[in-house]
């Protein structure tokens, strides 16, 4: 589980089936929050996790809405990053932690404990929403 990256002769490519799937992801206001969740998924085993924020992270979440836009038949994924664009533009933060499948309910309500919100985990066959 995680990002399957390929390298070709100019750049690393991020596979866009694993861009959201294998994700928990949400919603914090502060850095600290990030901090503290960081080590509460730590104790769970959860050891991938990513924060995005301001320019640089809306520049990221901009390459999720382009990729789930072009490989998903869905539409929520694709509404889900859009609603992560929008925290980052009104300076939340949005965190991706990469959880196996079966500590995803758990690491949900960790990230809920921390203030977190729009947490859902991105399953390989279905979007929870917690």
């Amino acid at each position: 589980i995680g990002s399957t990256k390929m390298k070709n002769d100019t750049e690393t490519i991020e596979q866009p089936d694993h861009v959201l799937y294998g994700k928990v992801i949400g919603v914090v206001r502060q850095q600290s929050q990030i901090e503290s969740l960081v080590k509460s998924l730590e104790m769970l085993g959860v050891e991938d996790v990513a924060a995005y924020s301001g320019a640089s992270g809306t520049e990221q979440l901009q390459t999720w809405q382009e990729a789930v836009s072009q490989y998903f038949f869905g539409d929520m994924e694709g509404k889900m990053v859009q609603r992560y664009l929008d925290a980052v533009a009104e300076d939340f933060i949005v965190f991706a932690a990469v959880v196996e499948f079966e500590l995803a309910d758990r690491a949900a309500e960790i990230a809920k404990m921390h203030g977190a919100s729009d947490v859902v985990h991105f399953g390989n066959s279905a979007v929870t929403n917690y």
